[in-house]
């Protein structure tokens, strides 16, 4: 007993039990202090704004023989039912009336342009911004006689491919409407997108 009224532990000899609980204290502590320890923060880039001078000096150059002075691509001779092949493409093959042009110096989205602005049409199916198909087509300021013609641009591994073909114009009988013929050429467009 001690002078308080408790069992009280000799002052002068340490307990082991209390010894080794802090031996273990300290040991995570140190073992802890690194960690909190805050390191300084490296210095952040500014990020500056791209002024229009930046983006012009970063543009590529546009090759003159095959753009106008506003970027825009030029066209050929070379006709197929009227339509100018864009400069830059050569033609690769004609399979079952199928023309395909190739470029690997034209980007995807110039011939889509440049399509853009020599035929009309009404059908447009667009995959991603990988291809374009425009079936039922007419060449601006070109009389198609019934004619219409399927156009396709799309990315392929080396390039840009330009599909042409023919769609050989539609005997109607005597008497039918515009209206008859338009839902007459939907029809054939839905039937052929199915196809493919």
């Amino acid at each position: 007993m001690t002078a308080f009224g408790g069992r009280g532990y000799d002052l002068g000899v340490p307990n082991l039990t209390r010894v080794r609980s802090l031996v273990i204290l300290v040991g995570v502590l140190l073992a802890i202090l690194p960690a909190c320890h805050r390191k300084p923060r490296a210095a952040t880039p500014v990020r500056r704004v791209a002024s229009a001078a930046d983006v012009a000096e970063a543009a590529p150059e546009l090759d003159r023989s095959l753009y106008d002075a506003d970027g825009n691509l030029l066209a050929t001779e070379v006709r197929y039912m009227g339509f100018e092949i864009p400069a830059g493409f050569e033609l690769k093959s004609s399979i079952n009336g199928v023309f395909r042009y190739e470029s690997s110096r034209v980007p995807l989205e110039k011939l889509r342009q440049y399509i853009g602005h020599r035929i009309e049409t009404t059908h447009i199916r667009v995959i991603g911004e990988s291809a374009y198909f425009y079936t039922s087509a007419t060449v601006h300021d070109v009389p198609s006689e019934g004619h219409l013609l399927d156009v396709s641009a799309r990315n392929v591994t080396n390039g840009v491919v330009l599909d042409l073909q023919d769609r050989p114009p539609v005997e109607y009988p005597a008497g039918t409407t515009q209206a008859d013929r338009e839902q007459a050429i939907s029809a054939a467009w839905r039937d052929q997108s199915r196809r493919e």
